[in-house]
């Protein structure tokens, strides 16, 4: 190769390295800020909630078989509610079981593990209990966070106490007359208290 030629060459090669390293430092910067904003892949789990809900409309429990609302957690399944009375309007004890399932599982994907109480207030002049992220919540039940309404004059604390599934010291209830006595179901505690059995497949599943 002529001395021409080898000179001719190292300038398009020593010219297209200069050319090309810039868009290599960008792409190396871009992934390192990347990384930078990115959490540990333990935050972002540990982000997501540890709990879901779902029905079981064939649950046995004290020897009888119930619709029964379960929190699933660590591959276990906790009786939350179970479903007897029948008197809930036009809704059966299986319909029941599926609606709060399905509200307490939807207000989890929105909240995650902000999600702690179960509250009792009054919405539209009915008895009702809420979802909440505070113990404080019995004023401020609305649409989004209702979980259960009552009958009118109805004591939900003797209502709560007959769906809970196993009673725990997670039920605190501050006594005023039979439709507002305070109530607070702490959900964490509740978890703690109750019995585990092994998750079995769902049969309905939200």
């Amino acid at each position: 190769m002529s001395e021409k030629k080898a000179d001719f060459w190292k300038i398009i090669f020593t010219g297209g390295i200069a050319a090309i390293l810039p868009g290599v430092a960008l792409v190396i910067n871009s992934l390192t800020e990347y990384k930078k904003v990115q959490p540990p892949e333990e935050s972002r789990e540990e982000q997501r909630s540890k709990y879901s809900f779902w029905c079981d409309p064939y649950h046995a429990i004290d020897g009888k078989t119930l619709p029964t609302t379960l929190i699933t957690t660590d591959k276990v399944d906790i009786p939350f509610f179970t479903w007897e009375d029948k008197s809930f309007g036009e809704w059966s004890p299986v319909e029941r079981c599926q609606e709060v399932a399905r509200r307490l599982q939807v207000f989890n994907e929105k909240h995650g593990d902000f999600f702690k109480y179960i509250t009792g207030g009054s919405l539209n002049n009915y008895p009702v209990f809420c979802i909440s992220k505070t113990k404080n919540n019995s004023d401020n039940c609305n649409e989004d966070n209702l979980l259960i309404t009552l009958k009118k004059g109805e004591d939900k604390s003797k209502v709560l106490r007959e769906i809970i599934a196993f009673q725990t010291e997670a039920i605190r209830v501050k006594r005023g007359n039979s439709s507002n006595s305070e109530i607070i179901l702490d959900i964490e505690q509740y978890i703690k208290e109750a019995p585990r059995i092994q998750s079995k497949k769902r049969v309905i599943s939200h």
